[in-house]
Order: C-alpha cells, then sequence, then structure tokens
C-alpha cells in the first residue's frame, strides 16, 4: 500500500514492472514467489501537469506551440496581460508520493 500518491505510480519490484496505479487505492499484490533474500522496490510517481504549466509560465518558458490556435482562458483569473491563458498565479498542488508506504503479508487460502 502506498498510502497517498498525487497522482500516479509505476511500480518495478526486483526489476519487473507491475504496472500504472492510478489511485482512488494504491495497492498491488506481489506473489511470494516473487521475493528473493534481497529484493528491490521502485515506485516511480507522477504529478499533475498542472504544477509543470504554472512553473513554466512563471519562468517565462514558451510551450504553447499550438498551431493556429488562441489560447484562451476558461476562467479570468488565468488571463494574462496579452489577454490568452496564464498560469503563473496558480499555487503548486500536492504532489509525489507522501505514504505512508506499507508492506503486508497476506495469507494464501485455498478455495475448494
Amino acid at each position: 500500500n502506498l498510502g497517498q500518491v498525487n497522482e500516479s505510480a509505476h511500480i518495478r519490484f526486483n526489476g519487473e514492472t507491475y504496472g500504472s496505479l492510478l489511485g482512488p487505492d494504491y495497492q498491488l499484490v506481489i506473489p511470494n514467489d516473487k521475493f528473493l533474500d534481497s529484493n528491490t522496490f521502485e515506485i516511480e510517481v507522477s504529478n499533475l501537469m498542472a504544477n509543470r504549466i504554472s512553473d513554466m509560465d512563471k519562468r517565462g518558458i514558451f510551450w504553447k506551440k499550438f498551431y493556429n490556435v488562441n489560447f484562451p482562458p476558461r476562467r479570468a483569473e488565468n488571463r494574462g496581460k496579452n489577454g490568452l491563458f496564464d498560469a503563473s498565479g496558480w499555487e503548486p498542488l500536492p504532489s509525489g508520493l507522501s505514504g505512508p508506504v506499507t508492506l503486508t503479508p497476506l495469507k494464501v487460502v485455498n478455495r475448494r
């Protein structure tokens, strides 16, 4: 169980990919036969693009590379001096792995 994740997590265990978790439950089961004497558990977290967009607008990085498209804001508070969309006023949203990360052994139940 990865606990609190903002927003998605890609999981690898001992070099084997187990997929991406999108929530709301960030849990997966790793079969017992996959465990070694020493194990590596890798978690790659991707957050919302909103933080990146806001950061690029704050730093003046040109990212709105669209052909023949004006980029109007949906909300007035996102309107820049040129009348187009600007996210430089956005506060960062929670991102990353906040946890707590827990490993819980499971008992195998044989069904008859």
